[in-house]
């Protein structure tokens, strides 16, 4: 009789993790799931994040006196704010959307550096949705579970159909209220994610054909930042010295939180209603 209890009132059609759900059950719009897994929290502790600053300051802050780290905070901030806001319950959530970033500028220029400091902010997981939205995969049950989906060093696409083609992608996936969750060997359910995503391009033109034309109805969907190719002052060249950087990052990440979520007020002119920056 538990058994057959369990199977009528308790069964669920997903076990797994989901971008942006904690650990719980969930009643979502057509189907029961439990979530056996989530994000890393970050604690906001401390006060000192020197080399999150200067990673960013160095690429953002530009030779020609152009400051893009206030957009870049914004951004961040509002995913911050989207991903952390309880409000929901234990049904299905509904996030803020918040548009595509793009980094663009030398190879070696320490873009990775900046999406893997967003990945760790964002709760350390993240995949690459690249041969889902554009080489017809149907299964993205490894991109449910990321909060960050990285696009890096993809070939690009020079045919403006294939151009037009991936920012349909992006606006479906960033501003699409439901998402397909489709894991191999089941059924497909209809769920809404977090979702944050980062493209890493180098600014040659033939590498930026990978942008959409942006058109009207892209043009409030994509921001675009260019990337600055500058020393750090510290070794970072082999992949013992970029392991180690990657842990000082890690060790920075609950400070740079505090100041983001307390320390960071949003200049003017880089809010916006729609997407949030």
């Amino acid at each position: 009789s538990m058994m057959l209890r369990i199977q009528q009132e308790h069964h669920v059609s997903y076990a797994g993790s989901m971008a942006g759900y904690e650990c719980g059950y969930y009643q979502m719009k057509g189907f029961k799931a439990l979530i056996t897994a989530e994000r890393d929290v970050v604690m906001p502790i401390g006060v000192e994040w020197p080399l999150i600053r200067k990673v960013i300051e160095n690429q953002l802050v530009l030779t020609d006196g152009d400051n893009q780290t206030p957009h870049f905070y914004t951004w961040l901030k509002r995913a911050d704010d989207a991903l952390n806001w309880h409000g929901h319950g234990m049904g299905e959530r509904n996030f803020a959307p918040g548009p595509m970033m793009v980094l663009a500028g030398p190879g070696g220029s320490g873009k990775s550096f900046l999406a893997f400091i967003v990945g760790e902010l964002l709760g350390g997981r993240s995949g690459n949705p690249y041969d889902f939205m554009m080489k017809g995969t149907d299964f993205n049950e490894d991109l449910a579970k990321s909060e960050l989906l990285v696009i890096d060093d993809e070939a690009a696409q020079f045919s403006l159909q294939e151009r037009r083609a991936f920012g349909t992608k992006v606006k479906n996936m960033l501003f699409g209220y439901k998402q397909r969750l489709h894991p191999k060997g089941r059924a497909a359910m209809v769920f809404n994610p977090f979702w944050r995503l980062m493209l890493m391009v180098n600014d040659e033109p033939e590498n930026l054909m990978i942008l959409p034309p942006i058109d009207k109805s892209l043009d409030d969907k994509i921001m675009i930042l260019k990337s600055e190719l500058k020393p750090l002052g510290m070794p970072d060249e082999s992949q013992e010295d970029r392991s180690a950087l990657e842990e000082q990052i890690k060790s920075e990440i609950p400070a740079f939180l505090g100041w983001l979520r307390y320390g960071f007020v949003v200049p003017e002119g880089c809010s916006f209603r729609r997407t949030g920056v």
